[in-house]
């Protein structure tokens, strides 16, 4: 800043040795040290303001022509404006100007509190404080006085992951500058989560049936526990709602016992297929180490179906005695008898292939019956086979017998003796047919275990 002395020599006389002394600066320059009478000069002074109320005295000093020393004060005064504002921003009662700041659980309210001081000695006008991620912040005032603080506070929910956030004040002064601070705030937006998936063999099965295991096969059970939140997990636990016998098959590779976020653990279980629909629910707990410690779980189904097929075919005649000639009517009823469909069903019937047929599909409970004839020619035993694939694709069989035999024709016919025949083959066609159909069952078994050891 600069002062202006102006000297004036209000006398009738010059005057010599004009000095000019500023009790802050101290001697000031001045063009020239005579003054003539009724003239004037301007001594020039500069400085820095400083802060606050100021008061300079200035004194001139000059000698007459006698001798004689006159002299003058006057005083000068300003205020050294030193304009500030301060902003202290904290988070949930914490200043955190360093990360990570206060540990907040996901969704949980967050309260930011701003204390704004004026801290120059000039009035600040239009304060205002602005959060790079909230926004602009209410504040109960727009004018602070030297030191005076106000408080303002913003709210929010906690969000995954660390987070920064900076507030700025800003105020203006008498003069129209505008004054700014800034203070950033950290916080941690903690996520508790556990997440379990179970597969049997090797299917995620989450929705019926799952996998189609015939019964008495293994079934493998795996288990995969992951954390997928940002906070680390104690006390694992999982569990399956079958009572299964879990093993432990790796994952916790730095042995500490803490499920550490992105961190996988693995599990196993083995059992056996039984017959019908089946549902598994694994369930994981973990607890959270945090200042108030709580739990997280999860659940997670499989699905596995114990396949038992089964086909069964009975054949019957209308007639078991008829005159060699005759045409007898055979009724087949093939049913399949076991827990998944059926195709590809084929019966056979090399006697009567007449008898044979092919079935697309045959629903679980379901049964065909058709009907089909042969001419007698003599007495027969009459086997049909039947034979057919599951869903799992096991070959299922089996065989139905049905006897017809002769019987004397009127006299005169020229079958007769024939029919006398088909009389004494009476007894042995029925052991045959018994026989046969033994034989269909054995053969069913074989199959079976054919089947099994293809599977």
């Amino acid at each position: 800043m600069t002062w202006t002395y102006l000297v004036t020599n209000t006398g009738n006389s010059d005057l010599s040795d004009v000095a000019v002394v500023d009790d802050r600066i101290g001697p000031v320059t001045c063009p020239s040290t005579e003054l003539a009478a009724g003239a004037s000069q301007t001594c020039t002074a500069s400085g820095t303001a400083a802060a606050g109320e100021y008061t300079n005295w200035a004194t001139v000093t000059a000698v007459a022509p006698t001798g004689g020393v006159v002299r003058d004060s006057n005083l000068s005064h300003h205020f050294g404006s030193d304009p500030a504002i301060l902003v202290r921003k904290s988070t949930n009662g914490d200043d955190a100007d360093e990360p990570p700041g206060p540990l907040i659980l996901v969704g949980e309210e967050v309260t930011w509190t701003f204390e704004v001081t004026n801290g120059g000695n000039t009035v600040l006008t239009d304060v205002a404080v602005v959060d790079d991620h909230v926004g602009p912040v209410a504040c109960p005032q727009t004018t602070l006085s030297p030191d005076e603080t106000m408080t303002c506070t913003a709210t929010g929910a906690a969000q995954v992951g660390p987070h920064a956030n900076t507030a700025t004040a800003t105020g203006e002064t008498p003069t129209g500058d505008v004054v700014t601070d800034t203070d950033p705030s950290h916080h941690l937006g903690g996520l508790a989560r556990v997440d379990i998936e179970k597969a049997t063999n090797g299917e995620d099965a989450d929705a019926p049936p799952g996998p189609l295991v015939p019964v008495g096969d293994p079934v493998t059970w795996t288990y995969v526990v992951t954390n997928p939140g940002n906070l680390d997990l104690v006390d694992v636990a999982v569990v399956d709602d079958q009572g299964v016998s879990l093993v432990s098959t790796g994952g916790d590779d730095n042995g500490n016992g803490v499920l550490e976020p992105d961190e996988t653990w693995t599990y196993q279980a083995a059992g056996s297929a039984s017959a019908g629909q089946h549902a598994n629910v694994a369930t994981v707990t973990a607890g959270v180490a945090v200042e108030v410690p709580f739990a997280v779980s999860d659940s997670d189904p499989s699905h596995v179906f114990g396949t038992a097929p089964g086909v069964a075919i009975d054949k019957s005649v209308d007639d078991g005695a008829v005159t060699v000639g005759s045409t007898v009517v055979f009724t087949i009823t093939v049913r399949n008898t076991g827990n998944v469909p059926l195709r590809d069903v084929v019966v056979s019937d090399e006697r009567v292939p007449a008898c044979s047929r092919t079935i697309a599909e045959l629903a679980v409970g379901h049964r065909v019956r058709f009907t089909c004839e042969a001419v007698v020619d003599g007495p027969f035993v009459n086997v049909a086979d039947v034979v057919g694939v599951s869903s799992d694709g096991t070959v299922v069989s089996a065989a139905g017998a049905a006897a017809v035999v002769t019987q004397p024709a009127p006299p005169g016919d020229p079958g007769g003796d024939l029919a006398r025949t088909g009389l004494a083959v009476l007894g042995l066609l029925a052991v045959a047919v018994a026989a046969l159909v033994a034989g269909g069952g054995a053969v069913r078994a074989a199959r079976r275990r054919d089947a099994a050891r293809q599977a």
